[in-house]
């Protein structure tokens, strides 16, 4: 699937567009944005974009960063990037719940919050969820849902 680099307006759109999101004051990522055809972000190291890919038997690469459908949905990975910065839109769970997160359960609890929403245990961030009429949604991948007994 064909990906599309960031042009310098899009990537400072789009981190102002999580700088709001998250109540972030200074954000600095640096790295290279890409964009597929499903409006899954991608980022990749400054260094590795001169690379052409056509020179090598490369079937993908990038880390999945977020989504961007108007909201922007992170992924794990860009959660854990950009949790440390965030101000609002943070939702702490305790142990239970968290384990109730990682089966990929949607979890129910009053909150303040409204859009997507950070979910943090302790120092850590375990993703993003869609926090809407008491019902945070669950966007854990199926194959990263955690099986407890």
């Amino acid at each position: 699937m064909e990906r599309q680099f960031f042009n310098s307006k899009e990537k400072r759109n789009f981190i102002n567009q999580i700088k709001e999101q998250y109540g972030i004051n200074e954000l600095n990522l640096d790295y290279v944005f890409m964009k597929d055809q499903k409006d899954k972000v991608y980022i990749i190291s400054n260094k590795l974009k001169e690379i052409n890919q056509k020179d090598f038997n490369i079937s993908s690469y990038g880390l999945y960063f977020a989504r961007d459908i108007g909201e922007i949905r992170l992924s794990v990975e860009g959660s854990q990037i950009i949790g440390e910065y965030a101000k609002k839109n943070i939702i702490e769970l305790d142990e239970s719940l968290l384990k109730k997160w990682m089966q990929g359960l949607d979890i129910t609890m009053d909150s303040d919050q409204e859009g997507f929403v950070l979910i943090k245990h302790k120092n850590n961030f375990y993703g993003c969820g869609k926090y809407k009429n008491g019902i945070i949604l669950n966007y854990v991948p199926k194959e990263r849902r955690v099986k407890f007994e």
